[in-house]
């Protein structure tokens, strides 16, 4: 499925499904049935990564490497992909070349003329790849299906990151073919989504940022929702398998936050999709998100009471021991829902329901999904419609109308498109500007009594009195700011009727 040398890199030639494994998961991997009677093939190999020191081809979505094995040298130059998520669809050219050194006359031939201007005469390495590689070609589904298990080590400069991860690439056949192996292998081992490529973390170990989503497919062409859905749910799955190792990894507290807040916005989606689309149930990922959902919230209810805490106060002290090992025990048990096989065969299974579709001019009319939409819509409108004002509400069901407004919210933004008429568009607006400005103030509102609940919960009564974490200052101007972001909201008229 390689391109030639009078092949440019316009066409996708490479279709694979890639995930993380850990190491511990190997033994398994190799002892799974599907692979049990087929001979595996092991090789070496070397890879060094070509760039300009500002990373032109890497911002313009491609990969230049010479890779080494036993064999020879190849010159491989991978084009922008389009597809989610693990799910890698991409033009790859490759040719042998003698000896170590770049032969820019094939580049010339692949590269877009712009791009070969750009970069004409700063070609350099970057950094390095070498990978132990296990492959098995497995018959599958009425074609072939190349495994690939990968241990190795990225090299950049100064910086290293280990590599351990596994490939299911469509040689013969459909992309089926490689989700079903994906899936039986995934009964025994934890597979996570990969979606960065080796060369995409080789560029984040020199500081390179990750790209933003894949290329898109042709235009979305409403009123087809089924269809929007599995975009937006492709995007979500891409973006939470690029936050997780963040999580599972210290060093950066907020990736607790952005985890969290994906988490939603794909429990949003699932929900939409549970109402509208006729094609299959989202009972069971539903609860998967929600569970690693609520056992993040935990971790991040104690990083908002830490930085609650006076750090200049003595009693501080021993209240930040307490909240630094509770946060430890509940990163712990976070970490386990999000690098078990549960959450990780989860993820798998929305990836097919985004992938696994017949053409659009093939599929049935989803008539459903059209008219349930704005009952959709209509349903979550109303839970905020039915509340009293703000100021009339307990904490509790502040919070609630808090977290309603936030689910039409992210309903507007998936959805709001589907209505591009003027009118409603303007209407669409309007409830935007309102529920975004009740839901600053509801915040606000929320994020003090948080502080006081947490530290009552978590360090006593007597403790929060003392460190000054008790919700005393007055709260009338943000009661009244959310008061009138409600009674704008609720005297808007619905944008979808």
């Amino acid at each position: 499925m390689k391109m030639d040398n009078e092949t440019t890199a316009t066409a996708p030639s490479e279709i694979e499904l890639k995930f993380a494994v850990d190491p511990s998961d190997l033994a398994v991997f190799r002892n799974l049935a599907f692979l049990a009677d087929v001979a595996a093939v092991q090789t070496s190999l070397s890879a060094t990564y070509f760039d300009t020191d500002d990373h032109a081809l890497y911002r313009a979505g491609y990969a230049l490497r010479l890779r080494r094995s036993a064999e020879g040298t190849i010159q491989t130059l991978k084009g922008p992909r389009i597809g989610s998520a693990g799910l890698f669809a991409r033009s790859e050219a490759e040719w042998p070349v003698p000896g170590e050194a770049l032969d820019q006359g094939l580049l010339e031939s692949a590269l877009p003329g712009d791009l070969l201007a750009i970069t004409a005469g700063r070609l350099a390495p970057v950094f390095t790849i070498d990978t132990e590689r296990t492959e098995w070609r497995v018959e599958a589904g009425g074609g072939f299906v190349c495994v690939s298990l990968d241990q190795g080590i990225i090299n950049a400069g100064d910086r290293h990151a280990s590599v351990t991860e596994v490939e299911f690439e469509l040689q013969v056949g459909t992309i089926e073919a490689a989700f079903a192996l994906a899936e039986a292998a995934a009964r025994r081992v934890a597979l996570h989504l990969q979606p960065l490529a080796k060369s995409e973390r080789g560029f984040q170990l020199l500081g390179a940022a990750v790209l933003p989503g894949r290329q898109k497919a042709d235009p979305l062409a409403p009123p087809d929702i089924t269809l929007a859905i599995r975009r937006m749910m492709a995007g979500l799955i891409e973006e939470i398998a690029v936050e997780r190792p963040g999580v599972l990894a210290p060093g950066d507290p907020e990736a607790v936050h952005r985890l969290r807040v994906l988490l939603r916005r794909l429990r949003c989606l699932l929900d939409v999709a549970a109402e509208t689309t006729t094609t299959r149930s989202f009972a069971k990922p539903t609860r998967t998100v929600r569970r690693a959902f609520r056992r993040l919230g935990t971790v991040r209810d104690l990083d908002i009471l830490n930085s609650a805490v006076p750090q200049n106060a003595e009693i501080a002290d021993g209240a930040l021991v307490l909240i630094a090992a509770e946060r430890q025990r509940a990163l712990a048990k976070a970490r386990r829902t999000l690098g078990g096989r549960r959450f990780a065969a989860t993820m798998l299974d929305l990836l097919a329901f985004v992938e696994i579709d017949a053409p659009v001019s093939e599929r049935p009319f989803d008539r459903k999904a059209v008219l349930e939409l704005p009952t959709a819509l209509a349903r979550r409108w109303r839970r905020i419609g039915r509340s009293l004002r703000p100021s009339k509400l307990p904490v509790k069901a502040r919070h609630k109308l808090r977290i309603e407004a936030k689910v039409f919210r992210y309903t507007t933004e998936f959805f709001g498109e589907f209505f591009p008429e003027a009118k409603a568009q303007k209407r669409r607006a309007k409830a935007e500007d309102a529920v975004r400005d009740m839901q600053t103030y509801l915040g606000r509102l929320n994020d003090r009594r948080n502080v006081e609940r947490l530290a009552r919960d978590h360090l006593g009564g007597a403790v929060t009195t003392a460190l000054g974490l008790t919700a005393s200052a007055p709260e009338t101007a943000e009661l009244r700011g959310a008061d009138r972001a409600f009674k704008r909201l609720v005297g808007c008229k619905p944008y979808w009727t």
